[in-house]
Formats: C-alpha cells, structure tokens, sequence
C-alpha cells in the first residue's frame, strides 16, 4: 500500500447559515458549512442555492388560517354560530359535540359533510374560500344547529 495521501482542512471553516421564520409553525434552518475557506465566488452558487430552496419551500407550503376554529354544538346548537375566516386561505374547525347523541356538520355550500358522535370531537377541513357567506346545519337536529362561515 503505497502512495501518500494528504488532508487539508481549513483553519477557520466558514458557515452560511439561514433563518426563516414562517407565520404558521414551521421553522426551517439551513446550514451550509464549506470544506475550505476559497474565494467569495465559490461561496456564491451554495448561497445562491440556499435563498432558492427557502424560497420555493416558502411559495409551495400552504398558508394556514391563524390556528384552527373551535366550535361547541351542545342542546343541538352550534357556538359560535357565525364563524369568520380569512378568504383564500385553507381553515380548520374543531367541531366538539357536548350532546349525547351524533351529530352531522353539513354545509352543500361548503362542500363538507362530518359525523361527529356525541361527546367526541372532529376535524372539519374547509377549501380555500371566495369573499361570501357559506350557512352549515347540524344535519340530524337542522331546526336548531344552524350557523354561517363567513369568508372576508
């Protein structure tokens, strides 16, 4: 086994690190550490690179409403009954059913239809909404559980 095999490493190895902090829970960090201290011209592409990557995630994750809406239905009534929402963005109601017996989250204006069993909860998934009003009801009592999303 001959021949001689040489190592270098840089005395002080240089970092480029990223910082993005995203309005819903989401926190990326990149870290880039390059293996010799060169000219600022080979920094350039993994910097370049870098900004494109958190860019393009940024553009391609959803925006999310602030957080998701509780919603009770207790003696066949939804509170709150007026539920407003960001237009254009994806939200999410937490429907808590304190009744004893299921209940149907329904809305054809919403295109959304959820069973939640008495005494449980469930996701309601709503789409990205255009400024307007959307009425739900509580499908099986419909006299009484009744409610409206608003989209602004």
């Amino acid at each position: 086994m001959g021949g001689n095999a040489r190592v270098e490493q840089p005395d002080q190895p240089q970092s480029l690190v990223l910082t993005i902090v995203v309005s819903s829970p989401l926190y990326l960090r990149m870290s880039c550490d390059y293996i010799s201290a060169r000219s600022r011209e080979s920094k350039s592409p993994m910097l370049k690179s870098a900004v494109l990557f958190a860019a393009a995630f940024l553009f391609a994750s959803p925006a999310l409403a602030d957080g998701p809406i509780p919603v009770t239905l207790k003696n066949h009534r939804f509170t709150p009954s007026v539920i407003h929402v960001k237009a254009g963005v994806p939200n999410v109601i937490v429907l808590t059913n304190d009744d004893d017996t299921a209940d149907e989250f329904d809305s054809t204006s919403l295109k959304v239809e959820k069973v939640v069993a008495g005494h449980s909860s469930g996701n309601v998934r709503l789409r990205p909404l255009s400024p307007g009003r959307y009425p739900f009801m509580g499908e099986y009592h419909s006299d009484t559980a009744q409610g409206v999303v608003i989209a602004e």
